[in-house]
């Protein structure tokens, strides 16, 4: 059986997440922080790739523009726009914080949390 995009997405999203969960279990703040803006930028890159969306080469610092655009976009898209933008920031939280490391504990977890609700979301869009 060929896996869809959004099978493949989903797995790749569900797999960096449990890996957050994990590394946050054993006390890397930091790697959790990472894994969770991981699975969100993944499905952020499925859905504009899907949409022809123009970015940035993976892994860059343009990139992380490109996918705040795409959030942006795909927000104006919903019907709850809000909640798209909030879970983004929360994400983009993530990112920060895998480089700088200032969350705690209760934070990451909140951002996991956020991560998983809005990999969800993207999932269903794409």
């Amino acid at each position: 059986m060929i896996a869809t995009t959004e099978t493949r997405m989903n797995a790749t999203s569900a797999g960096l997440l449990r890996q957050a969960e994990d590394s946050l279990r054993a006390g890397d703040k930091r790697r959790a922080s990472g894994k969770a803006w991981e699975a969100v930028a993944h499905c952020l890159r499925t859905v504009a790739d899907e949409r022809g969306w123009n970015r940035a080469a993976t892994g860059t610092h343009d990139e992380v523009g490109d996918l705040i655009e795409a959030a942006s976009r795909l927000a104006d898209e919903s019907d709850d726009p809000d909640e798209i933008r909030d879970l983004y920031m929360v994400a983009g939280s993530m990112y920060v914080d895998s480089q700088e490391g200032w969350h705690t504990a209760f934070t990451v977890e909140i951002g996991i949390r956020g991560a998983k609700k809005l990999t969800a979301i993207l999932q269903e869009i794409a």
